[in-house]
């Protein structure tokens, strides 16, 4: 019993979905007036009004249809491939992600020299004693014409990463 109650039950749903289909009225070429959900082509039919109220848009027409717009106009567009779509946006979306992701990683390296260059700046203006090493691997002792070489460099990477 339960059985049939499940079944009664798939055939209502179905039909619920048949319920909300488009209807058309149309006459034949012998002047009867017939209903159907896809009119015949070349036949002018009419959009039934729904459940809802409003009307579903006109079937396209047919390929042969009277209006001249035959499979050899332009008018008669090829129907797209919608795998190929499909790749072309897939593939536009991985380039995108890729600029995405470069362009955050070139502003975090920004933000990190910035971060850097400003530390720098900090040290060189506090007045401490500073050293460098030489390309010998000898400790050199900053004076105070150097230590304005270094802050005129280093106002100039803060001018060119903190933007």
């Amino acid at each position: 019993m339960r059985f049939f109650a499940g079944l009664i039950g798939v055939f209502m749903a179905l039909a619920c979905g048949l319920a909300h289909a488009q209807a058309y009225r149309w006459v034949d070429k012998d002047g009867k007036v017939r209903y159907g959900d896809t009119p015949p082509p070349g036949v002018k039919a009419a959009p039934m009004k729904g459940i809802s109220g409003s009307p579903a848009p006109p079937p396209p027409p047919a390929q042969g249809s009277k209006d001249g717009k035959g499979e050899g106009s332009p008018a008669a567009k090829a129907p797209a491939d919608p795998a190929k779509e499909f790749a072309e946006r897939q593939k536009k979306a991985k380039e995108d992600a890729a600029k995405a992701d470069k362009e955050r990683a070139d502003a975090e390296t920004l933000k990190k020299n910035c971060d850097r260059a400003q530390g720098s700046l900090r040290a060189l203006e506090s007045g401490q004693r500073m050293s460098t090493i030489d390309a010998k691997g000898e400790r050199a002792i900053l004076d105070d014409a150097a230590r304005q070489v270094q802050i005129a460099e280093t106002r100039g990477e803060i001018a060119k990463n903190c933007k």
